[in-house]
């Protein structure tokens, strides 16, 4: 019982990085600069949003992480 437990366990890890893999096969530069965007947005709401009082902060964070992404992809 303790060795099937074990195993999955192993196998639930397994099962959620195989369900990641597709994502990176699609690869196409529209979904590489979406992934971008929404990286470096949640990134500004965690750091900036979360202490700030300004009401538009996270357009502000979505307007910022455009242009970041845009800069990065121009390069």
């Amino acid at each position: 019982m303790k060795s099937a437990l074990m195993g999955l366990w192993i196998m639930i890890p397994v099962s959620i990085y195989a369900a990641d893999l597709p994502t990176v096969v699609i690869g196409s530069e529209k979904y590489d600069k979406q992934m971008c965007i929404e990286r470096y947005t949640q990134d500004c709401l965690d750091s900036v949003c979360m202490t700030s009082s300004d009401t538009d902060c996270n357009d502000k964070c979505q307007s910022a992480a455009e242009d970041k992404c845009q800069d990065e992809a121009d390069d």
